[in-house]
This record gives structure tokens, sequence and C-alpha cells, in this order.
């Protein structure tokens, strides 16, 4: 439930920044906790699920200029703490890389 919250946290700070003016448009960096924890179920859906929804719906309400990378963590090695993983660079500003 932390790792949840932590990934709606940073969700919607990058909400907030992309009201920022076309100039002042920072690049956001999304971390994606894909750690076992996060198949522990809410209202009968995983909270993977709900996460993968919830950073679905940002990133595709961001703007098209919108430079997003992505970093997940637990998903490659269990109980591993170091498994991190850059998985798009900050550059990309394709939405559908990330979706």
């Amino acid at each position: 439930m932390k790792h949840l919250i932590t990934v709606i946290c940073l969700l919607l700070v990058a909400s907030k920044s992309n009201a920022q003016t076309a100039e002042a448009i920072s690049p956001i960096l999304f971390i994606y906790d894909a750690s076992g924890s996060m198949w522990g179920e809410l209202d009968g859906k995983t909270k993977k699920e709900i996460a993968a929804d919830v950073l679905s719906t940002t990133v595709n309400n961001l703007s098209d200029d919108q430079h997003i990378g992505l970093i997940a963590y637990g998903h490659r090695l269990k109980g591993d703490c170091k498994d991190v993983e850059f998985m798009i660079e900050i550059t990309n500003n394709e939405k559908s890389k990330v979706t």
C-alpha cells in the first residue's frame, strides 16, 4: 500500500507540473513499483493493475511535447532491493512507449 501511495503521489505531481507554461515544461521521470507486494489486492484489483491504470491515464493526459522517462524496480529479482531498471530514457516524448 505504501508503494501504491508513492506512485499515486508521483503521478499527481506529474499532472500538476504539466499545468506549467509551455516554456517551463520539465521532464518527468515515473518510478514504477513492480515488486511482489504489488500483487496484493485492493477492491478486487491488484495494486499493480491500479498503478498501471493510474500511470496510463496520467501519461495520456500530458502534452504531446512532454518528455517522459520510466524506471521500474522489483520486477526481475524477487526480494532484491537493487533490482532497478531504467526502462525509458527521460528524453522520450512518445506517450505510447510508457502506456
